[in-house]
């Protein structure tokens, strides 16, 4: 894959993943509002959203999430380093989810965990493609 697809393959699975916390987030207004700015991103910045995941998810936790290490990508250190630096939304989300973790069915974390792995090895690529 080429740079230009390995962005088009991250925005889809990024946005599909947005669409499954959406509905997991019970018409959440925070979660709305950020969804709308994601929008919003998409039609301007496309770059920047696998950039940040590259930055802060690949590079700091790539080992954890490949090896489907849930307790960790969940975990409160991986959110509040987030929230201290104001850049990944979806971290706090994905955050959320695991408040819901023992509500929610397994089949949707498994879905969701595999997507962030997806992300973390689109963006791994993208940004170490010769």
């Amino acid at each position: 894959m080429d740079k230009r697809q390995l962005l088009t393959s991250f925005i889809i699975v990024y946005f599909d993943l947005l669409n499954k916390i959406k509905k997991q987030s019970e018409n959440n207004s925070e979660f709305d509002m950020f969804y709308k700015k994601n929008i919003m991103l998409k039609k301007t910045n496309v770059k920047m959203f696998v950039r940040v995941w590259y930055e802060h998810m690949t590079i700091p936790y790539h080992t954890h999430i490949m090896s489907g290490n849930v307790e960790h990508i969940f975990s409160d250190e991986v959110v509040n380093n987030f929230s201290k630096k104001n850049h990944c939304d979806m971290v706090k989300y994905l955050g959320r989810l695991k408040e819901k973790y023992d509500s929610t069915d397994t089949s949707v974390v498994k879905d969701i965990l595999q997507q962030v792995q997806q992300l973390t090895q689109l963006s791994y690529n993208y940004f170490n493609i010769a």
